[in-house]
């Protein structure tokens, strides 16, 4: 079994003060960051792609997951990259990764689980949560058979979706 979680980016700042791949999270991003992270305590994740974007580069950190420099790869296919882009990354991975996470961006985030997504396979909440709206920070929880090389459209059981929600104010 393969495991890959898809995560979107953290709420980023909203000031305009930053070209859009330099904005840095909030503080509620860094607090969505943080939140998801612990929810991943224990996932396996042993390797991230992540988008070169700065509020992707700060969710993955902020996530706290332990892992070694050259096992985060920032791939430059993330940020404005189509579907079909995120896939063709995924199944690039190498065979010694059994368990992923992939921080991207929305919409490509959104329309790459729906795309996966077996529905006769998975759990009907959570593919409501994607289909009707996908906040920052969601993180969804896929497990296929076979290699990252084997991953394809309507292949993968949506097992989860991991949300935070904040009090407003």
């Amino acid at each position: 079994m393969t495991t890959l979680y898809v995560m979107r980016h953290a709420h980023a700042d909203q000031t305009g003060a930053f070209a859009d791949k330099q904005r840095p999270l909030d503080d509620s991003g860094r607090i969505e960051a943080r939140t998801i992270g612990g929810r991943l305590v224990g996932a396996g994740i042993d390797y991230v792609l992540v988008s070169p974007a700065i509020r992707t580069q700060q969710t993955v950190r902020g996530l706290g997951l332990d892992l070694a420099e050259d096992r985060i790869e920032p791939e430059s296919r993330l940020y404005y990259g189509t579907t079909s882009d995120y896939i063709d990354c995924l199944r690039e991975l190498p065979d010694d990764v059994g368990c992923a996470l992939l921080c991207g961006h929305n919409p490509s985030v959104a329309y790459l689980c729906r795309r996966l997504t077996d529905p006769e396979e998975s759990d009907l909440r959570a593919m409501m949560l994607i289909e009707t709206h996908f906040p920052t920070a969601t993180c969804c929880h896929f497990e296929f058979d076979g290699t990252w090389a084997d991953l394809a459209g309507g292949t993968a059981r949506l097992v989860e979706t991991l949300r935070v929600k904040l009090p407003k104010g």
